[in-house]
């Protein structure tokens, strides 16, 4: 399958501080306290037993329920660790709902609160009479650790080596350079308005030849739209920073086999469809991998499976994620422009 290393979703949150001393940079949420909230339990039933559901990124976590009480003191931290929970955050914000806990009716619902995306610092979010005190950090990633632990980080005339946390410019470290151009509309041309978006960094898994890191930067189309025929994109996969192996043998193999081509050489992504397409290989010739003239390539929908064939795409199997419970349905609504198969 093809998918895009966007994909991997937020970490799990765990519960206590983040490290100071992270390889990456993490998010950290304290829910300090709850105030001005409405007794649900009535009279001679005691205050309410309030517990808090915190949302964020498609995922929820609940604290535990603080009993008779009309001032939560929950000081409950998670810690969302990577930068990509950083730039979720950003974008997306967090939801918390404040809720009163019932043994034998339905919990009571006594307020919804969003933290803004990006906001940061000690923070008095309001519904209705009710607050809820939340403090945020961002804990940037130490870098000496990133060049401690990854110290097999190397440039020479050739070839750099490189962990693949490099590959998101959020990772690098201070003096390193990116080891892939990360596909843009600064540097491609926009198939987007045609279904066929290749932004960003790319990860083939499941091949038969090794896994690859893939950019589509440099991407030029023959054609702006479908009533003309197939549109062909042409992606010049030589260049610096458009493609990385695995530093073992079959990836050595397939590093100066494509090194030895012209930096000019473009491969051919053929597409009929927003959907259906086909990409031109060379790697019919060589040992132990012999792959067929064209790959077809289809794009993951809830369907695709009954278009062209469980054997070309299923729904039920994306490339994997990290995402732990993140079900394939889920990452196709998600990522509606990012979803690819190919048969290997």
């Amino acid at each position: 399958a093809l998918a895009p290393l966007c994909l991997v979703a937020a970490a799990a949150a765990s519960n206590g501080a983040c490290p100071t001393d992270s390889l990456y940079a993490n998010l950290q949420v304290t829910l300090t306290r709850a105030t001005g909230y409405a007794d649900r339990d009535g009279w001679g039933f005691g205050e309410s037993d309030v517990y808090v559901d915190a949302t964020f990124d498609s995922s929820t976590w609940r604290t535990d329920t603080h009993d008779d009480t009309e001032h939560a003191h929950f000081n409950h931290v998670w810690c969302f660790q990577g930068a990509l929970s950083v730039q979720a955050f950003q974008v997306k914000g967090m939801t918390f709902k404040l809720m009163d806990k019932d043994v034998f009716t339905a919990d009571d619902h006594l307020g919804t609160f969003h933290l803004p995306a990006g906001t940061t610092g000690n923070v008095e979010l309001k519904a209705g009479s009710a607050r809820l005190y939340v403090a945020v950090l961002v804990i940037s990633a130490n870098d000496d650790v990133a060049i401690a632990q990854h110290p097999k980080y190397e440039e020479t005339d050739a070839v750099t080596y490189y962990p693949a946390s490099y590959v998101l410019p959020a990772n690098l470290p201070p003096g390193v350079n990116p080891p892939m151009v990360v596909g843009s509309k600064l540097n491609m041309e926009d198939a987007a308005a045609q279904g066929l978006d290749f932004e960003g960094i790319w990860w083939m898994s499941d091949n038969p030849v090794a896994e690859e890191l893939v950019s589509f930067a440099g991407l030029k189309m023959n054609a702006t739209n479908f009533a003309k025929g197939p549109i062909n994109l042409a992606v010049p996969n030589v260049k610096y920073g458009r493609w990385s192996w695995l530093t073992d043998t079959m990836g050595d193999i397939l590093r100066r086999y494509y090194s030895a081509g012209s930096p000019d050489a473009v491969v051919n992504f053929t597409f009929s469809s927003p959907t259906r397409g086909n990409i031109t290989t060379g790697l019919v010739d060589v040992p132990l991998i012999w792959v067929e003239q064209n790959f077809p390539i289809i794009k993951y929908t809830h369907d695709c499976d009954k278009v062209y064939g469980k054997d070309f795409c299923d729904p039920t199997a994306c490339a994997g994620t990290s995402a732990e419970g993140t079900e394939c349905a889920d990452l196709i609504d998600q990522y509606p422009n990012d979803m690819w198969s190919r048969p290997t």
